[in-house]
């Protein structure tokens, strides 16, 4: 893998990225496991975040969805969004940041459905494929930024309208609930960290209430009034959340994928996976093979 510029504090200022200056960064940074960035920001440019290693859980906007290697997150100017990452190992997360109005044009009015995914902020999934892709154009970007010369400017415009292309043609939006931050107290925020991070082993409600130290009827109260929705239905959320990410990047069967989800039967995932994408895992993974050949549809 190639070298990527490395930062210890966060990225470029806004001034930098605006003007007649720089209108294309890429920097890496390596994380170790319980790293949280204490505080919200944003920036005037588009971000690209590509988590090549680790796991972590991305703050946006007041709430926060989880990504696991090989995700993507998509995030417009101005959208407030910060980080904190976990796991047992270090994390490595490349952002590119990307001022759009100077993307080739071809790029940003002649690509179908790349205004629509830019347009908001999500989480992306990327195939097989993908990962390599877009880890080529990556290391093309760092090498062209750590030695310039006179037509970089034009190269790195020209490959960040690569990479934003290489995305909608090799990812699939994800589906997550994005769960509110705002006033959570502790208790809550374990209960969403322990089946955020062991949904494949056989959690109740009853044994999260236990480990703690809660009453289970008050538990399944106070987890649904902090969330938004029930025990079962975030942690059903999460294992299929899971789900969509093994079908597009593995080639397991829909039983193992299932088993790996910590379901115990495979008839009743496929029913549930219906209920929460509108189609079988069979068709969802059909569909994203599909997406990455031809280019997927609108973000969400």
């Amino acid at each position: 893998m190639r070298r990527f510029p490395m930062r210890e504090g966060g990225a470029p200022d806004d001034a930098a990225l605006s003007g007649d200056a720089v209108h294309f960064y890429i920097e890496a940074q390596t994380r170790m496991p319980q790293f949280y960035m204490p505080y919200e920001h944003t920036h005037s440019v588009l971000e690209f975040y590509y988590l090549h290693q680790g796991q972590c859980m991305y703050m946006i906007n007041g709430s926060y969805v989880h990504l696991r290697e090989g995700d993507i997150m998509i995030v417009a100017p101005h959208v407030r969004h910060n980080t904190s990452y976990t796991g047992r190992t270090a994390s490595e997360r490349i952002a590119v940041y990307i001022n759009t109005e100077y993307l080739p044009e071809e790029v940003t009015c002649g690509v179908f459905g790349l205004r629509d995914m830019l347009s908001g902020s999500g989480k992306r999934i990327l195939d097989h494929a993908g990962r390599t892709l877009i880890m080529n154009v990556l290391g093309r970007m760092a090498d062209e930024q750590a030695s310039p010369e006179q037509h970089s400017e034009t190269l790195l415009s020209l490959y960040s309208g690569e990479l934003l292309i290489q995305v909608l043609n090799h990812s699939t939006p994800a589906q997550d609930i994005f769960i509110p931050m705002t006033a959570m107290e502790p208790d809550i925020e374990k209960a969403l960290h322990l089946i955020d991070t062991r949904f494949s082993q056989p959690l109740t409600l009853k044994s999260v209430s236990v480990q703690l130290g809660l009453n289970p009827a008050y538990f399944s109260h106070k987890f649904r009034v902090s969330t938004g929705h029930t025990f079962k239905e975030y942690l059903n959320n999460a294992r299929i959340r899971q789900a969509t990410h093994q079908l597009i990047v593995s080639d397991d069967s829909i039983t193992k994928v299932a088993m790996d989800c910590g379901f115990t039967s495979s008839n009743y995932f496929k029913d549930l996976f219906r209920r929460y994408m509108g189609c079988s895992p069979r068709d969802y993974r059909k569909r994203a093979t599909v997406s990455s050949k031809y280019g997927s549809g609108t973000a969400k």
